[in-house]
């Protein structure tokens, strides 16, 4: 337990596992952290490039790049008469499995994580430039596809 002092009263952190694969030091989940080396960039011509994808993929991964991708899934949304997909779900009304490949800002996976809670997203990019924050269904994983 770690110890954190406060005014006159001394704070204890619960550093115990709360999980079962915590437990497990061999068990690493694939979505645990990201590796400080993932988050390297390289700066170009006034552009920043990912660096775990130099040579793989062209485009930077900067904001102004981001808000690019941004603005193309809100004009493909619009172009579909705002729905995020064109595929019947006669079958499911929330698929249980769903992968967003190339996911870039993740914000078509948060989309329709928000619109299906049933649904277990995963959105997998090169570049870890997802947000932080995600629906409790939606989790982003960073790797070469």
């Amino acid at each position: 337990m770690s110890e954190l002092l406060t005014g006159n009263s001394v704070l204890e952190a619960d550093d115990r596992p709360f999980s079962d694969y915590e437990l497990d030091s061999r068990c690493e989940l694939s979505t645990e952290s990201l590796s400080s080396s993932i988050r390297e960039n390289v700066y170009e011509n006034g552009r920043c490039y990912h660096q775990k994808s130099q040579g793989k993929y062209f485009l930077s991964s900067d904001e102004t790049e981001q808000d690019l991708l941004d603005l193309t899934q809100n004009l493909m949304t619009m172009l579909r008469g705002g729905a995020l997909y064109k595929v019947p779900l006669a079958s499911y009304e929330d698929p249980p499995h769903v992968l967003d490949a190339g996911t870039g800002t993740g914000i078509w996976a948060l989309d329709f994580g928000d619109l299906h809670p049933g649904s277990e997203v995963i959105g997998v990019d090169l570049a870890p430039i997802q947000p932080s924050w995600t629906y409790p269904n939606v989790k982003f994983e960073c790797d070469d596809l």
